[in-house]
C-alpha cells in the first residue's frame, strides 16, 4: 500500500495572524513569527476554520470516501 505524503493545513483569508492557532498546536508546527507557515512534518490536526488541508491527494481520499459511503445512513442503535 501506497502511504500518503507529508500534509498540513493551508491557511485562507479568514486568517487574521493572531496567533492563537500557533499557541494553541499541540505539535508546535505552526510558525509564531509567520502563522501562515506549517511544518507539514509535525502538523497531525487543524484547530481553528481558518485552516483546511487542501493537499490533492487528501481531496481525492475525502472524495472517494464521500462517493462510497454518503447513502449508507445508520439509524442510532441502542445496546443494553
Amino acid at each position: 500500500m501506497k502511504s500518503m505524503p507529508p500534509m498540513g493545513p493551508g491557511t485562507n483569508n479568514e486568517c487574521i495572524n493572531c496567533g492563537i492557532c500557533a499557541k494553541h498546536c499541540p505539535m508546535n508546527a505552526i510558525n509564531f513569527e509567520n502563522v501562515k507557515e506549517v511544518d507539514i512534518n509535525k502538523c497531525k490536526r487543524y484547530p481553528t476554520n481558518a485552516k483546511a488541508i487542501n493537499h490533492e491527494a487528501f481531496k481525492k481520499v475525502a472524495s472517494m470516501l464521500v462517493a462510497k459511503f454518503n447513502e449508507n445512513r445508520c439509524e442510532p442503535e441502542l445496546f443494553i
